[in-house]
């Protein structure tokens, strides 16, 4: 960014007060650039800025859903866009990798108790997952809405790039197998419920972040903490002590972290294929 392009981030959201001699560009995901600034008052921010306007959009809408749900994100206070790019402007926290994990499990579960006011899956917009559509077209049918807003066009994705690992009607059939008989009340999820977007305030509040909200099954939140680890067994204690979890959870779990594993492979290519034939292994597809 020049100095040119953050005089207009100054004028057109701090009022000329943004010191330009304070913009810090720091660590703050794989997809945007991420800057840690002060303004006259030295007061601290966090700004997030991405060419896709869409995707902070998203990203400060669901935020903000999350917001309204009682459960402690950074404070967004601004979106603004641009003709080549947007920025995401919200409170600059201190955060710590450790903290309270069994007040984050039962603040999931809390969470999770918000259901959808239409009792219908979905939510009111697209959002993304990393950087790929996740679509939320809503449905008042679970087995559904998992395969026609999550697992299908992930296949599709993965297969036009060349790599195919299983029948997509096998998989589709796996699907309603453990899905026709499961009708999940519609929760607000994160949806994108992974270590590396938790955290935790110096008293060890937890903190989520980077989130890809809709209403759907709480038990893929669950299922996604662990795919990479970084929840330890005061996490789980926390929220099935909240909401314990309903009874053929772990036969669903591998279908749900399906989608994440083909969204990874889409994002990342060849380094996650071990790990969507690993799942697909797991849930009596091999390829």
């Amino acid at each position: 960014m020049n100095l040119a392009l953050w005089g207009q981030i100054n004028v057109r959201f701090f009022a000329g007060q943004l010191q330009l001699d304070t913009v810090e560009m720091i660590a703050g995901g794989d997809i945007c650039q991420s800057y840690r600034v002060s303004d006259a008052l030295l007061r601290m921010y966090f700004i997030k800025i991405h060419v896709n306007q869409k995707l902070l959009g998203a990203e400060h809408h669901n935020l903000q859903t999350l917001q309204a749900a009682s459960i402690r994100t950074p404070k967004v206070l601004g979106c603004l866009s641009f003709e080549t790019f947007a920025v995401l402007i919200m409170e600059y926290l201190s955060l710590s990798d450790s903290g309270d994990e069994y007040l984050l499990g039962q603040s999931l579960a809390q969470l999770h108790t918000l259901l959808a006011p239409d009792t219908m899956y979905g939510f009111d917009e697209d959002n993304f997952i990393g950087h790929n559509p996740q679509y939320n077209s809503q449905s008042p049918n679970w087995e559904q809405f998992w395969w026609s807003q999550r697992l299908e066009p992930q296949l599709l994705m993965a297969q036009g790039s060349g790599f195919s690992p299983v029948s997509i009607a096998r998989i589709r059939e796996c699907t309603h197998a453990l899905l026709a008989d499961h009708q999940p009340a519609p929760s607000l999820l994160h949806g994108d419920l992974w270590s590396g977007n938790k955290a935790f305030l110096a008293n060890g509040e937890p903190v989520l972040f980077d989130p890809a909200t809709y209403y759907g099954d709480r038990e893929t939140d669950l299922a996604f903490t662990h795919v990479f680890g970084g929840f330890n067994a005061e996490f789980y204690r926390g929220y099935h002590h909240r909401w314990p979890l309903p009874a053929g959870a772990n036969q669903r779990q591998s279908l749900y972290n399906l989608y994440h594993l083909l969204n990874h492979y889409n994002l990342f290519g060849s380094g996650y294929v071990s790990s969507v034939y690993a799942e697909l292994e797991r849930l009596g597809l091999q390829a």
